[in-house]
């Protein structure tokens, strides 16, 4: 018991300081592109997370041997189909059946998202991320902690990432904080690559949910508003 204890607090640590350099790395980034010019448009919304995974890959073939990009089995193609067109089917019948059960009387007219959103959140994101913590890091506390506390341990360092904690945030007080959205999300991919054996069916998942928001807002706005709890956390 005390060993297993002592490897979570192992873990712990490792989500801390790990959540921390990504934070700053991302935050340096910024700080980079606005001081060459870069710091709006598209190149800013999608510069900053790309570099940063992008060298979080390419570290982890070079030194590790990893990520393992695990193609479809035969066995994994059903998956793929319940977790990227299922999951977006499901999303889109929700919105149209409350839009026609609870009309609202005056609704806002929704808009779609523009290009550099569609670029970075459902075709870069998706896949450097699935990459990068479903490839690399869950693999590496699994190894540790078991399936369960390892893919915990990976959840809660993906989700705490998104808010991007820097030191001097931490020390202000201001560490940022685990959004319970992309903790769910980083759960339910971890189970996909486990059960399906392919990383592919975590990216598939991965790009339904990224793809949610903008059906949402452009067939009934008001699920955004009853989900963005979800992806709100303490400062």
């Amino acid at each position: 018991m005390l060993e297993d204890w002592l490897k979570y607090l192992t873990a712990a640590a490792k989500v801390f300081v790990v959540a921390v350099l990504l934070g700053e790395s991302f935050a340096g980034i910024d700080r980079l592109l606005v001081k060459t010019g870069f710091g709006s448009g598209l190149f800013a919304f999608i510069a900053g997370p790309a570099i940063i995974h992008l060298l979080i890959v390419i570290a982890a073939l070079m030194l590790l041997g990893q990520p393992k990009l695990n193609l479809p089995k035969k066995n994994a193609v059903p998956w793929l189909a319940a977790a990227g067109p299922a999951w977006i089917a499901l999303a889109a019948s929700g919105a149209f059946l409350t839009s026609i059960l609870f009309p609202e009387p005056n609704p806002a007219p929704g808009a779609w998202p523009n290009l550099p959103w569609w670029i970075s959140s459902v075709f870069l994101a998706p896949v450097l991320e699935e990459l990068v913590y479903r490839g690399l890091i869950s693999p590496v506390f699994r190894r540790t902690c078991g399936n369960l506390m390892g893919s915990y341990f990976a959840a809660v360092l993906f989700a705490w990432v998104h808010s991007r904690p820097t030191l001097a945030g931490i020390f202000a007080g201001h560490s940022g904080g685990v959004p319970p959205g992309p903790f769910l999300l980083a759960l339910a991919a971890d189970w996909l690559y486990l059960k399906s054996g392919s990383i592919w069916v975590a990216v598939a998942f991965h790009v339904a949910c990224n793809v949610t928001p903008a059906l949402f807002n452009g067939i009934d706005p008001r699920w955004l508003s009853w989900l963005g709890m979800l992806y709100q956390w303490g400062t």
